[in-house]
């Protein structure tokens, strides 16, 4: 059983203030995801923003960002400074070419492996043959590169995320109430690039292979985390970075740097949905504070996640913890072999009712004394320990 311990209970439940912007001295990370995607929304202060990752809610074709940014009186063209792709996976990265078109000053920053051109021959490779069977992550990456390489006017330069590198550094605010911004590359290593590009190449397309969609490359080491830090507050970016156990890959790797960031954080987007396999428990000792606050968003596909073992252990760990949604398996493969003959047959999908995005919002103070966040939970995010009796 859970140890019985007081609830971080949120300032605000069902959207009451939804659409009230952030003050421009507020720091502001606002996590969305529907069970099926992610990105991240976060204020750097004086109405600059910093926006990770892309999804798109199920009833609509805009990124679930730009929707956000628009609801609360943001104009995402000239307010985002930054744009990070952590990784191609689908859940990560739909809707990121209509992201980079609608963030038109903002600054496009991918992980290192994707940025290479043995990954431009991959994915092209899969995209350009008819016959075969293309994922979506595989074409938004397209799609994405196209968007880079062509048009009326001068594109942007791409940034590529490797260990340790600076992707962001500059100064919010007035010249009575100036904050310094830094955003810092914590992944991937050298040697899970270079694993990588090698799971790479056994995976190209070759002319024979027919109706084969691109394949995820796993494990998922080469995906970026940041570290965030907004005066002398500092917020750690998961993403879906796993964990093998090897030193010179995944969370081992950064624990391991010669060049992490100095400090401690106290806000944790969770990698990987929580599962396990993008679990440290020494990250949570050396780079969190004690009790930091912690959210996630949950996978809906195949057997789900967080699981029941995975939700106590990082209660453990986080004196508040957050999902973005209830969600619980609904794909045909969690069914029964007769359901899913029927589903193949028919051409039917199955879809949640719980599709729509939700979101868990985190605004404090880089000022703050005491430290606290103010928390809010919309659109039927909620603690996570209440995804086990959901």
């Amino acid at each position: 059983m859970l140890e019985k311990k007081p609830l971080i209970t949120p300032n605000s439940l069902n959207g009451s203030n939804q659409d009230s912007p952030p003050h421009p001295d507020q720091i502001e990370v606002t996590l969305i995801g529907p069970g099926y995607g992610e990105c991240v929304c976060i204020h750097i202060g004086a109405g600059e923003w910093i926006v990770v990752d892309s999804c798109i809610n199920s009833g609509s074709t805009e990124p679930a960002s730009v929707t956000y940014l628009n609801s609360i009186g943001v104009d995402p063209g000239q307010a985002v400074k930054l744009l990070v792709a952590t990784h191609w996976h689908d859940d990560h990265c739909r809707g990121l070419s209509k992201s980079l078109e609608a963030f038109g000053s903002a600054q496009f920053v991918m992980a290192s492996v994707l940025s290479r051109d043995e990954f431009s021959t991959f994915a092209s490779g899969y995209d350009e043959r008819p016959t075969a069977k293309v994922g979506s992550k595989v074409t938004e990456i397209n799609q994405v590169f196209t968007a880079l390489t062509q048009g009326p006017t001068p594109r942007r330069k791409v940034r590529r995320a490797s260990q340790g590198r600076v992707l962001l550094s500059t100064i919010t605010g007035s010249t009575t109430s100036r904050v310094q911004c830094c955003v810092t590359a914590l992944s991937p290593s050298d040697l899970a690039e270079s694993d990588f590009l090698a799971r790479l190449a056994e995976e190209m397309p070759s002319i024979r292979r027919t109706k084969k969609a691109a394949p995820d490359i796993s494990p998922n080491d080469a995906s970026v985390a940041l570290w965030v830090e907004v005066g002398d507050r500092a917020i750690l970016l998961g993403a879906d970075l796993e964990e093998s156990g090897h030193p010179e890959r995944g969370w081992s790797a950064i624990l391991d740097a010669n060049n992490l960031p100095v400090g401690k954080a106290d806000l944790f987007k969770v990698s990987h949905h929580g599962s396990s396999n993008g679990h440290h428990p020494e990250l949570w000792k050396k780079k969190l504070k004690p009790g930091s606050l912690a959210a996630l968003t949950p996978w809906s596909r195949n057997k789900g996640l967080p699981t029941s073992a995975d939700i106590r252990r990082l209660d453990g760990f986080t004196k508040g913890g957050f999902a973005t949604a209830k969600t619980f398996p609904n794909s045909a493969s969690s069914k029964p072999a007769i359901v899913r003959s029927y589903l193949r047959q028919q051409r039917l999908r199955l879809r949640s009712l719980n599709e729509g995005f939700g979101m868990v919002r985190f605004r404090t103070s880089p000022h703050r004394r005491d430290g606290a966040w103010c928390i809010e939970l919309f659109d039927g995010a909620c603690n996570i320990i209440n995804l086990l009796t959901a």
